[in-house]
């Protein structure tokens, strides 16, 4: 069980809250963009390949992050990461069924790589403490 006490300190806090909208956001996008794909395409296995490069822009990002994070301050970096999800989230929120395959991976590519931006330093500040 998790203590409760924990979210005294505002580092876990604020850290769990953003973690927590962060995976909101990455699951309903990677929901909305794989019914999109199966409905538009027909094909599953397809719709799991096309998303491919979000992993790629998280495996970018993710590493990225703990450099920026030393050279601009982690608050800075997960602020940015969270601004480029909200962005991302927006983006995807345009996406239609008759929407070109393009128009859905550049949202969810810009999520992703927001959320490897955000997840680093906050994981960290989640688990070990810290601003």
């Amino acid at each position: 069980m998790l203590d409760v006490r924990l979210f005294k300190r505002p580092a876990f806090g604020v850290s769990s809250l953003s973690l927590g909208l962060v995976f909101f956001a990455s699951m309903v996008c990677s929901l909305a963009c794989h019914c999109i794909c199966n409905l538009s395409r027909g094909i599953r296995l397809a719709s799991s390949v096309r998303l491919l490069p979000v992993a790629g822009a998280l495996t970018i990002s993710s590493p990225l992050s703990t450099t920026l994070a030393k050279r601009f301050g982690k608050r800075r970096l997960v602020a940015a990461g969270m601004a480029m999800v909200s962005i991302g989230t927006l983006y995807v929120s345009t996406v239609g069924i008759s929407s070109s395959y393009l128009h859905l991976v550049v949202g969810m590519v810009i999520l992703a790589f927001g959320m490897g931006l955000a997840m680093s330093p906050t994981n960290r500040s989640t688990y070990v403490g810290g601003t």
